[in-house]
């Protein structure tokens, strides 16, 4: 929630809000050594909705280019991340140098959720 762009109480200007890139980046870095391979798990997914791409977006955006970063830098060990939050059935392709490097998945909700126009949300296949 501290990187979240709608979390009124979240402030921006922290390079690194209660330390949770520093936690993503040790715990990547123990996986690295000890040879594992790293499902990751998030409530919020980095990027924009594709129901309004230039207008909604979950992280501030400092905090959605270092995350971003930090998943590039660690594709060797991630073999995919499984997201939330936006009640669709979707994925993402995080690419790198244009090939496909990782694959981010997206679960849609069991709790009704309908946006004006585009009707129920649950589940979206």
């Amino acid at each position: 929630m501290l990187w979240y762009s709608h979390n009124r109480k979240a402030n921006s200007s922290l390079p690194d809000p209660a330390g949770q890139f520093a936690w993503l980046k040790s715990t990547l870095s123990q996986a690295r050594e000890s040879n594992s391979k790293v499902l990751l798990i998030c409530h919020f997914p980095p990027g924009a909705t594709e129901n309004s791409p230039t207008k909604y977006r979950h992280f501030f955006d400092n905090y959605n280019q270092r995350f971003i970063r930090l998943l590039r830098e660690n594709t060797d060990i991630l073999i995919g991340g499984l997201f939330a939050h936006q009640h669709t059935d979707t994925f993402r392709v995080l690419k790198e140098e244009e090939e496909p490097a990782l694959p981010l998945l997206f679960g849609p909700s069991i709790s009704p959720w309908r946006l004006g126009g585009l009707g129920a949300f649950n589940p979206r296949v």
